[in-house]
């Protein structure tokens, strides 16, 4: 008889069962089965969460308040909209909800399922509130009552879709790992822009229906281009609005030399009048523009209207030849004095062709020196006379807006704050960065002048950084311009052609004090509102010349983005900053 006895089937001496080992084969190879299968969703889900966030930062520019009115976002709304679902059923599947079990590894995934379906949900409102409101715009109102009813329409349906974006939960952000950290981010900065879009656009179509209800009473400025002054063109003509029942009308337009004010008839807030009060700004209209910021200059032009004339009025429009131009291409053309003017010349004209004829010696021709107010006019009648373009509109002015060709102040704070969500209030933030060149030659050279900005960024040894703006003009002014359009002005000891100005950059408030190199006399320093400023002057320069002005500030540490002004020139500064150019047709934020 054998001694050893026979092991049992299926079993080794000091083993488990081979039932046993088999289970936990086919445990361990489910587990890494399950596993990969999990990091392949996980990777399509982080891959579909991308390409909504893609979408949306395509839409970045278009989910402003004009853009979600227009539904120019609507495309980009949709592909996100469709992506953050096709990641939130991931999410929220089978495969990945064990994985709830662990905590640190459960939170994430939690977050990741509430993030996705709050991505989704937003995306929804947007495109539904941008694709309603774009519907709406197609109806073209011709009465008041009609333009009253569409502009309460366009509110309603921004206030019900911001009601909706209350109820989003982005979910937790607590321990979270790096990449949906960072997803998190990414996304929490495109849901507050479309929330702030759907707020200004709301406050726009409540304040715009509030104005033409009325009644109210708007001075309206006519700014040249041609002749500029800081963030808008110098203001030679004046005029006042009455807007009742959906209607308006604009009375005749007045040169402002016809409104002179006595010294101390209006007084200057006191940081104006440090900076600037060696101008006769409350005095004579055309220096009134000598800081950007048009919530102060605006009440100014109110109150002097009000010391010249007796007239209270309840705000105040300033308008340029670009507002024109886009209010014509939006309306159609019209015809003036004989002469058929359409978007694509109006501009032209009243730049330089209305001047070919004029005699600058001539006093009887003063009346023919400048047709901005006769022609801005007859475009802004089109408004009244003829049925809206709504959605042209709503796109040709907010572009005219964002480049500060359309500037708005009211005293009604409600209806103030209409026009900072239009993006036409003419404000300066406390991080903006703006540059103007105010023409003191007498000429209408700007159009001229052109304006080469780089910005440089680097860190300093505080921790901040140390900020330099490089001006590069050159006067590109032909010999062949009207004695009215290239000078010289009488009185001056200029040459034709010859171009005069002050440079003034706001800087950032939070920053040093600018410095600026490259002109003799330095005539401005200080704090102007929520930013510092400098201006130096003269920059002369003839024809064909070219000039060089550096102005230098500090930052301090944890100030990583700036917001660059429009300034409303035509043609507009080119900027670079580290490669990137862009024209400052609307405003820009860097970041570094």
């Amino acid at each position: 008889m054998d001694v050893m006895a026979a092991e049992p089937s299926g079993s080794r001496r000091g083993g488990r069962p081979g039932w046993v080992r088999w289970t936990i084969r086919i445990v361990v190879l489910v587990l890494v089965v399950w596993i990969a299968v999990s990091g392949v969703v996980l990777f399509k889900t982080r891959q579909h969460a991308n390409d909504g966030l893609d979408a949306l930062e395509r839409a970045r520019g278009q989910i402003d308040g004009a853009g979600l009115l227009r539904g120019a976002a609507t495309a980009e709304l949709r592909k996100a909209k469709q992506a953050f679902a096709d990641a939130h059923a991931l999410a929220d599947g089978p495969v990945l909800a064990p994985w709830r079990a662990i905590p640190l590894v459960g939170g994430n995934l939690d977050s990741v399922e509430s993030l996705t379906a709050a991505a989704e949900q937003v995306a929804t409102v947007g495109e539904r509130a941008a694709d309603e409101a774009s519907k709406l715009l197609h109806d073209d109102p011709t009465t008041g009552p009609e333009r009253l009813a569409l502009l309460g329409k366009l509110a309603k349906i921004t206030r019900h879709a911001r009601g909706r974006l209350r109820e989003v939960d982005l979910g937790g952000d607590f321990f979270l790992f790096g990449p949906l950290g960072d997803a998190r981010e990414r996304f929490q900065e495109r849901f507050d822009q479309v929330r702030t879009g759907l707020e200004n656009a709301t406050a726009a179509a409540e304040g715009v229906e509030d104005l033409l209800r009325g009644p109210r009473s708007y001075l309206v400025l006519g700014a040249n281009n041609a002749e500029m002054r800081a963030g808008s063109g110098m203001l030679l003509s004046v005029g006042v609005a009455g807007f009742e029942g959906g209607s308006f009308n604009l009375g005749d337009m007045r040169s402002t030399t016809d409104f002179p004010l006595p010294a101390g008839a209006v007084a200057l807030p006191p940081e104006l009048q440090q900076l600037w009060g060696f101008a006769p700004i409350t005095q004579d209209w055309r220096w009134l523009g000598t800081s950007p910021r048009f919530d102060v200059t605006a009440p100014l032009a109110a109150e002097m209207w009000e010391r010249a004339t007796g007239q209270r009025v309840d705000g105040v429009l300033a308008v340029d030849p670009v507002t024109v131009q886009a209010l014509l291409a939006a309306q159609g053309p019209v015809d003036v004095d004989g002469r058929h003017l359409s978007s694509a010349d109006v501009l032209e004209y009243l730049l330089r062709g209305q001047y070919d004829l004029v005699d600058a010696s001539d006093p009887e021709q003063v009346a023919r020196r400048d047709q901005l107010s006769t022609v801005a006019k007859a475009a802004v009648d089109t408004l009244s006379t003829r049925a809206w373009n709504a959605d042209g509109l709503v796109q040709d002015l907010s572009k005219a807006g964002q480049g500060r060709h359309v500037l708005a102040w009211s005293r009604d704070p409600a209806e103030q704050r209409a026009w900072e969500a239009a993006g036409i209030a003419g404000v300066l933030e406390p991080d903006s960065l703006a540059v103007s060149v105010l023409n003191t030659g007498g000429n209408k050279l700007d159009q001229f002048l052109q304006v080469k900005s780089r910005l440089g960024i680097r860190p300093n040894a505080d921790g901040g950084s140390d900020a330099t703006v490089d001006l590069h003009f050159t006067n590109t002014a032909p010999a062949d311009l009207p004695p009215y359009v290239g000078g010289p002005y009488g009185g001056t000891d200029l040459v034709a052609g010859e171009y005069q100005g002050l440079v003034s950059v706001n800087t950032p408030g939070a920053g040093s004090l600018p410095k600026m190199t490259g002109l003799d006399s330095l005539l401005v320093l200080g704090r102007d509102g929520p930013t510092k400023t400098v201006a130096a002057g003269p920059l002369r320069l003839k024809p064909g010349e070219q000039a060089t002005v550096i102005v230098r500030f500090a930052l301090p540490d944890g100030f990583g983005s700036m917001l660059v002004a429009s300034s409303a020139r035509v043609p507009p500064i080119s900027w670079v900053f580290r490669g990137v150019g862009w024209d400052d047709n609307a405003p820009y934020r860097v970041h570094w």
